[in-house]
């Protein structure tokens, strides 16, 4: 979940103990289960993405992530924040927080 060992403190090891104990779906067999490929076309609203750059669910492939993206999405945005893993708000969180309000800013 987080790609800094430094990182991991007692909250975070909490907060994925709780996770892990209480989740009542598998989200890989979810995530699985419906293609981007196939949802993001029906897809109106602006593409904002936040995701940091050792991201588990991207990490080697990001850029063909971006490139599948922008083919389905023309206006897709991916914001990548540097030297974050999955939870990228938790471990970066003050550049989570701004990239963030940038995204959200009318």
């Amino acid at each position: 979940m987080l790609h800094d060992p430094a990182k991991v403190d007692g909250v975070a090891i909490h907060m994925q103990i709780m996770n892990t104990t209480r989740a009542k779906t598998r989200s890989r067999d979810m995530g699985r289960a419906y293609k981007l490929s196939e949802v993001l076309p029906r897809v109106k609203s602006a593409a904002h993405r936040i995701w940091g750059e050792f991201d588990s669910t991207t990490y080697p492939h990001i850029q063909e992530r971006i490139d599948l993206f922008r083919a389905l999405q023309p206006d897709f945005e991916m914001n990548i924040i540097e030297g974050a893993g999955h939870w990228v708000a938790y471990e970066a969180a003050d550049a989570f927080n701004k990239r963030l309000l940038e995204v959200l800013k009318p």
